[in-house]
């Protein structure tokens, strides 16, 4: 075959190639948008589902919370702790161990959009932790796309889309939804510190866990994700360029997490004794809740909701859950 026909060939195949490529761009596209919007019409249908009648415990906690709460009038009273009338324990709930973003988030759209009422702003909370939910499906479409392909990541937007605690949450106002896509968006970065090893990667990671962590303090583990990608990252480099990866990547990390410590310090506040933003001595009445609550997760305390608990396989009894909820039968 001369080199004129070969030449032919190859132009032949290449649009062939381009136009199937194409075609399966739409398609993945396509079948992202049923997907976002099985998802959106499972999460966002029946938000008034309890007829006002506050039937979530935490999320009444919540909205009571949100109603007592006031913005601040200025950003010295923002940080400081002690008069704040945005900080719960100022406005008569003292144990308070939820994370402050999520009530600072509704609070603050509530105010522009007129919902402030007990009767409005749990369905504007709802509406919100859909939202984030929403968000979800589509960064585990991106996160299964990277660390596989299109099809892994169209399968795992499918089964979160499905999950029926996921959908559960996203009719509630509680702040699990809002640190779940954190979290989310934490390992998708991660995903870029453990191939590329870049500041970006560790500076927008850093973002993610210092706002999921004010969110819900128990996704503080997130952290060691970072410390788990970058040590892969290091291990991958040559013989010769492990010494330099491995001093960069440590002071990459620090930069890590001083930013997650700067964004933890400005999202929730509270849980430094202020009143200036350089004044970050743990407030005593915050590690009293964190005492409080952590002595509850370990049963001993008699409190009537810790009671759900009681007789439960550890392990087992969450991973059943897990099986039944989160994962369903096919899946787990």
């Amino acid at each position: 075959m001369t080199e004129n026909n070969l030449m032919g060939e190859h132009e032949e195949k290449a649009p062939q190639a381009l136009n199937r490529y194409g075609r399966e761009q739409w398609l993945t596209l396509g079948l992202l948008l049923v997907i976002i919007a099985i998802g959106a019409w499972l999460r966002f249908t029946g938000l008034e589902w309890d007829s006002n009648t506050h039937l979530h415990p935490d999320e009444r906690f919540l909205t009571l919370v949100e109603t007592a709460i006031q913005l601040p009038d200025s950003i010295s009273n923002y940080f400081d702790t002690v008069n704040s009338q945005l900080n719960p324990r100022n406005v008569g709930y003292g144990f308070f161990v939820y994370g402050t973003f999520p009530i600072f988030l509704v609070r603050y759209i509530a105010e522009w959009t007129g919902m402030t009422g007990y009767d409005m702003v749990h369905i504007l909370g709802r509406g919100i932790s859909a939202s984030f939910d929403l968000i979800s499906i589509i960064v585990v479409y991106y996160l299964g796309t990277r660390l596989f392909n299109r099809k892994v990541g169209l399968l795992g937007s499918l089964f979160s889309a499905l999950s029926v605690l996921l959908i559960q949450h996203s009719h509630y106002f509680v702040v699990d939804s809002i640190a779940n896509t954190f979290i989310l968006l934490g390992l998708f970065y991660a995903v870029g510190i453990q191939r590329e090893g870049r500041l970006r990667d560790y500076a927008i990671f850093g973002v993610l866990l210092g706002l999921a962590v004010s969110s819900k303090i128990s996704a503080f583990p997130l952290a060691a994700v970072a410390a788990l990608a970058a040590w892969f990252y290091v291990q991958s480099a040559d013989e010769e360029q492990i010494v330099g990866r491995f001093r960069r990547t440590l002071v990459y990390l620090a930069v890590a997490a001083v930013i997650s410590l700067i964004i933890f310090r400005i999202f929730q506040p509270y849980a430094f004794s202020g009143p200036g933003f350089f004044n970050v001595k743990p407030d005593s009445r915050w590690l009293a809740n964190m005492s409080e609550i952590r002595e509850q997760q370990r049963g001993n305390t008699d409190a009537p909701y810790a009671l759900q608990w009681a007789d439960r396989t550890n392990g087992l009894f969450s991973f059943q859950n897990l099986l039944l909820w989160v994962w369903v039968y096919p899946l787990g």
